[in-house]
This record gives structure tokens, sequence and C-alpha cells, in this order.
């Protein structure tokens, strides 16, 4: 290969680098935002030569929005362009990214067809051209489905598949996939004019038929992102291992679920454990302890390093607190339990 064809393939690296990099920024931005002082987000807008409120703030916070289903998996948009990311964090553009959640390999071209093919119905709704029984508003064409009671089964089931990163539209549309390949269900989709011009995908995942069981989740709708997570098993393995600061520890756990953070602890030996035990700031360790004794469910360590996520028993969404409120809020767990009981 020759030097000038490696300068090429380098400035090629350098540009998906730089997509990734926007992605990050953006991300750790609204962490900032969200979960840090006040007074430490203006100083970290000022660091950069930022306004509070300004277009360049409001840029990076709008693609974190938008973007939010990728937050763990910000390589898989390395390909597009960072001015197409920023296209994509309007609101009106958001069919888009909830169509490329599904899409094996997320490429530029692609992504610019979906985007034109999305214009295109703006602009057919623009001029009026709404079809009876669908509903338009400004971020794209969907079709109304009754409110789910919030103790149904379904609406349960849903939540905890939201919690995962799942789309709404994406688990009814799987869901409507597999119950019309069951015996009675099948029908006929008459083809729709305003989707012609949707771009085809080459590689289809075709959802074969299941049995489920009422009170258990579709494993079908489990996206295990099995070499995601063995990534994240292996990385967390080696901070465990050697353990030279509890933050890039908490970087990597708060990426993990909770299998992947079991399996990594239990490869660790006795001395292992005790080193990392030893790093673990005391309000994880209380955290730890809580977990262990069946207190609470589960919980997480924020990347501020300030606050925790606390999974209980009878919620299946968490609750945050501060690091100085933990103990007080574990001991009003442990009375409510044992009130319970």
């Amino acid at each position: 290969m020759s030097t000038a064809t490696v300068s090429t393939v380098t400035a090629f690296s350098q540009l998906e680098k730089s997509t990734v990099a926007l992605l990050d920024a953006a991300f750790k931005l609204k962490e900032h935002k969200e979960y840090y002082d006040h007074e430490e987000y203006l100083a970290l807008l000022k660091a950069n030569g930022w306004k509070y409120g300004g277009t360049e703030e409001k840029r990076l916070l709008a693609v974190a929005t938008a973007f939010n289903p990728f937050m763990h998996c910000i390589q898989k948009l390395s390909k597009i362009e960072p001015k197409t990311i920023y296209q994509l964090a309007d609101e009106k553009l958001a069919p888009v990214i909830t169509r490329i959640q599904n899409t094996p390999s997320i490429t530029q071209d692609l992504v610019v067809k979906f985007i034109r093919h999305q214009q295109n119905l703006l602009r057919k709704q623009k001029n009026g051209m709404a079809r009876e029984g669908w509903k338009y508003r400004k971020n794209g064409r969907f079709y109304r489905v009754e409110l789910i009671e919030e103790g149904d089964w379904t609406g349960r089931a849903i939540e905890a598949l939201r919690q995962k990163g799942h789309a709404t539209t994406e688990i009814v549309r799987n869901a409507m996939q597999l119950l019309v390949q069951q015996e009675g269900w099948e029908v006929e989709i008459a083809e729709d004019s305003d989707n012609q011009e949707a771009p085809v995908v080459e590689e289809e995942n075709v959802l074969e038929p299941v049995q489920v069981t009422p009170g258990a989740i579709p494993t079908c709708f489990q996206n295990i992102e099995e070499d995601i997570e063995e990534k994240l098993f292996n990385e967390l393995l080696i901070e465990f291992k050697l353990c030279k600061a509890w933050t890039n520890i908490r970087n990597v756990l708060y990426c993990c679920n909770a299998v992947t953070r079991s399996s990594a602890w239990n490869e660790l030996s006795q001395d292992e454990r005790k080193k990392v035990w030893a790093e673990m700031p005391e309000m994880t360790r209380e955290l730890a302890r809580a977990k262990k004794e069946g207190v609470i469910r589960d919980y997480r360590e924020q990347l501020c390093g300030k606050k925790y996520e606390i999974y209980t028993w009878d919620d299946d969404a968490p609750f945050i607190v501060n690091a100085l409120m933990v103990e007080r809020a574990l001991t009003e767990i442990a009375e409510n339990l044992s009130n319970q009981n």
C-alpha cells in the first residue's frame, strides 16, 4: 500500500473518530447538565468558551436527546458524517433514528435515503395528503393505539423493554410481525403508496413464530448485544484486576448490565476482590451490602459519582438519590420491608 493510500485511509478513520467524539461529548454534556451542580456545569461551559443557553450548548444537547437510544453503542453510528448527526437532531427526523435502531449496518448513504424519505412524507402531510386512520404530528405519521392500563401485564412488559433501550414503536412492530404469523391472525397488508419511496434494506431480520407464556417477557424482544456485552465484560475484568482508579471502574460498570457485572466479579480471586472493595466509595459499599442482604434489588452509580440509581423490590423503575442521602434512603427502605413482613 502506497504512502498516499495509507494517508487517505487514516483520514477516513479520523472522520469516524470525529463522529464518535461528537456523540461522546454530547452525552457527557447532557450528563453534566442533569447530574452536576449548576455552578460546575457553568464552569464547564466557560472552559469551552460557551455561553449558557448558547448555540453550541443547545446543538449538543439536542444531539444527546435525539440519539439517546445509542448512548451505550455510539460506535454503530461512526459511519455517519458529523453534519448529518446534527441534522438528525431535528425532531422532525425522529422517525429516522427509530428506523436505524433495527438496521444491522448503519451507513451514511442509507441514512441519507431515510432522511429523504421522511422529508417526502412531511411534504405530503404539509400539502394536506393525510389518510384516514392515521395521525400526523411534526415528527412524523403514526397510527393511534388505545392506551394500555398501567397495571396490565402488557403495559409492564412494554415498560420493562423500554428500560432495556427499546422504543415503543419497535416493540409494537415486532409484536405485530410475530402475531400475523400465528394461525388465525394472518392478514394481507395492502401496499402503502406513502411508503413506495422507502429505501430497501438488503439485510432484513425475519422473525420466527414463537409461543409466549403470559407473565414472561418474550425473548425475541430482548435485544442482547452479545458482542457489546462481551467487550464490556473484558473491559470490566481488566479494570477490576488493574484496580488503578475507581473512576475507571465506574465508567465501565455504568455501561454493563447486571449479568455482566456479576460475571466479571465472579472471575476475580479473593485478593483481587479485596482490592476492588477497598477502592470502592463508602456509599457504593453500603449499597453492595444492601443488595447482598436483599434490602434492595439492584443499584447503579451515576457517572458523576455523586448520585445513585436504586432499584427496590416494589418498583420496576429506579429512584435517584444523592450520595449523602444513601444511608437515609436504605434505612427507610429497610423499615418499609420490615413493616410489610
